[in-house]
């Protein structure tokens, strides 16, 4: 037991448990609402409206997807995995629908680019290179290496058709996620191996594979595909909390687990909400905003007050879950990675 007259030890003992417990925002002064029902009820909100987006509802129903209208009049699923294996590599730091705008015209008017075997056997990489510099794509000769790289692994490994890559994994998500972010061996302009350039990249691959498991052939085991974060999905998780994320790393971490945690009690995948929710932040001023609006209003939720803890931060767990202190103190030393001695030493202080 830690003696009374120890006074200074005995604040600095309040002031860690202050410190700890401060993580945790007391249920009482939050309102009718507590933290874990804001976001279980955000989660009946995903669920609504992955509902309308997969329906193709108003006003998803104006606006339906990027790639939807061009693969629908693709007539193989070779033809349409390649379309979108390819363009999406290149769905990086650039306007998407003019992005596959463009290569949707370029499928018909320079098909050859879309046919690994034809590229590798019969062009060079400088037909390639001067065709992207010549309609503009952003980043020119490196669109060319990305697009080159992945054709060429395709037709070295995979006989020029994505669909051997999905097979060959028995069309598991996970897999074929760990696969392209993994995979190495000879290649003409990347460092490392990298067999899928882009493709890999942590807001990319979520994407691209989406696409494919709703445009091509499902893709199972989809759980935990995260929320690709970018300005549009960073955005609009600001006005529904009432934040200020940034684009750091560890905000976009946030924002990726904060999604997991609003889909995870839900019969939905965060990279499922992901569409709906960029087209919502897109149209924000015309029918995003009030539509969302709307669909928060009717689980009792309000736009920028939705209630969250950052996931990163370590939560407290509840006294009455456990028969005894030293139960506790073992979980809450786990959960906030403090020393037990500490925490004893507070919890004789405070007795």
């Amino acid at each position: 037991m830690v003696r009374s007259d120890h006074s200074d030890i005995r604040l600095n003992l309040q002031a860690k448990w202050k410190s700890l417990t401060s993580i945790v925002e007391p249920e009482a002064e939050r309102g009718s609402m507590t933290t874990s029902q804001d976001i279980n009820r955000l989660g009946e909100v995903a669920v609504n409206i992955d509902d309308d987006y997969r329906n193709r509802r108003s006003p998803f129903k104006e606006v339906f997807g990027v790639t939807t209208p061009i693969t629908d009049q693709l007539e193989s699923r070779r033809d349409k995995a390649l379309f979108l294996t390819l363009t999406t590599s290149l769905n990086r730091q650039r306007d998407a629908e003019r992005l596959y705008s463009k290569f949707e015209r370029l499928w018909y008017d320079e098909h050859w680019i879309f046919d690994p075997e034809t590229l590798i056997e019969d062009h060079t990489f400088d037909e390639l290179a001067a065709l992207f510099k010549e309609e503009g794509t952003r980043y020119g000769t490196k669109d060319a290496e990305v697009w080159y790289e992945i054709s060429r692994t395709l037709y070295r490994e995979f006989d020029s058709d994505p669909m051997n890559l999905f097979e060959q994994f028995d069309y598991n998500r996970q897999q074929i996620s760990e696969y392209v972010v993994k995979a190495s061996g000879d290649t003409r302009f990347f460092k490392h191996g990298r067999l899928f350039p882009a493709l890999r990249g942590d807001k990319i691959r979520p994407v691209w594979l989406r696409l494919i498991s709703r445009q091509v052939h499902p893709l199972g085991q989809m759980d935990g595909a995260d929320v690709a974060v970018d300005t549009h999905i960073r955005e609009i998780t600001n006005k529904i909390l009432g934040r200020t994320y940034t684009d750091s790393a560890a905000d976009k971490q946030n924002i990726r687990e904060f999604w997991r945690r609003v889909c995870e009690p839900h019969d939905i995948m965060p990279i499922e909400i992901d569409g709906p929710l960029w087209y919502i932040h897109r149209d924000w001023d015309t029918w995003g905003r009030r539509y969302l609006q709307r669909k928060l209003r009717e689980k009792g939720l309000e736009l920028g007050e939705v209630k969250s803890t950052d996931v990163s931060e370590p939560l407290i767990p509840e006294r009455t879950r456990y028969e005894t202190i030293d139960e506790w103190i073992d979980a809450v030393s786990t959960q906030t990675k403090t020393d037990k001695t500490i925490l004893r030493a507070v919890v004789n202080a405070l007795d």
